[in-house]
């Protein structure tokens, strides 16, 4: 599910945040992270394997939710809390 955000507020030109693309769940704005990183990218997503959602566990931590917010699809482009996953 996207965030619905008053048209006049929506950004989408080269740069900077695109809250047009931005889902319920993320811990931030979708693009103000690194330039084409995406979700699936960062060592924050929670994601199982052979799905295409995943929950954003700094969301979680910024919520001091017990449960995990809603599942958003992993190739979302990165927020500005992005952290480079570890590749195994």
């Amino acid at each position: 599910m996207r965030l619905k955000f008053d048209p006049r507020l929506i950004f989408d030109g080269n740069a900077g945040p695109k809250l047009s693309q931005t889902h319920a769940g993320m811990a931030h704005f979708s693009g103000t992270g690194p330039h084409e990183k995406k979700c699936k990218h960062c060592r924050h997503i929670n994601v199982r394997a052979g799905y295409k959602n995943g929950n954003c566990l700094k969301w979680k931590e910024m919520m001091s939710s017990p449960k995990f917010g809603p599942s958003f699809p992993v190739e979302a482009l990165a927020c500005k809390y992005f952290e480079q996953a570890k590749t195994k």
